[in-house]
């Protein structure tokens, strides 16, 4: 029987009050709210008895605050990684998905259509391709035979499901992570599986 050599859980970060008014955000530290602390306990009540190796999390408070309370279950080793990031969205950053619609509409179609590689100033997808790449590539070389758990964003995370399914940057968007989201990967020497993605 074929047995993985390695487990991911990737775990988008709980909610803040940006999510709640659809804001792209990505350097803006904003904090997760009482709504998104209980959902990150809920999700700890739901994977808490899996055996985790060691933790990685993204450096913002709402990633670092998330970790922290699914630790309390696993108590292993955490670490915060800069390449666990969000995509920086450049003039972008902190403006809610209806101001962009109304005053800069082509920008955003052409965004969620694929023919905009970047918002403006922004980071591109491909940088943040190259980001979940080199994490992955850590993760891999430090570790055989557990489970890890890598707490981040979403955009950083569905690059990262792309990197490992080797699937373009054109099918980033069905990976789509609710908040407290996590996608259960098993790394296999021909390959990964995306076992769940809730």
């Amino acid at each position: 029987m074929l047995h993985y050599r390695l487990r991911l859980l990737l775990i988008r970060h709980g909610q803040t009050d940006y999510n709640c008014d659809r804001r792209f955000f990505s350097i803006t530290d904003v904090p997760l709210n009482a709504d998104g602390e209980a959902e990150v306990r809920e999700l700890g009540e739901r994977i808490g008895d899996i055996q985790v190796g060691h933790v990685y999390s993204s450096y913002s408070k709402r990633a670092e605050v998330t970790a922290q309370i699914l630790n309390e279950y696993w108590s292993s080793d955490m670490a915060f990684e800069e390449l666990l990031a969000e995509q920086y969205y450049g003039s972008w950053e902190g403006l809610s998905m209806k101001h962009l619609e109304e005053t800069v509409p082509g920008e955003l179609e052409d965004w969620f259509m694929g023919r905009l590689e970047a918002p403006p100033g922004g980071e591109s997808l491909g940088a943040v391709r190259q980001r979940a790449e080199l994490m992955l590539s850590k993760v891999e070389t430090a570790h055989t035979e557990e489970t890890i758990a890598i707490v981040s964003h979403g955009g950083l995370l569905q690059a990262m499901v792309c990197v490992l399914l080797d699937a373009t940057l054109r099918n980033f968007w069905p990976f789509r992570f609710r908040n407290a989201g996590v996608a259960d990967v098993r790394l296999y020497e021909w390959g990964a599986v995306l076992e769940s993605l809730a």
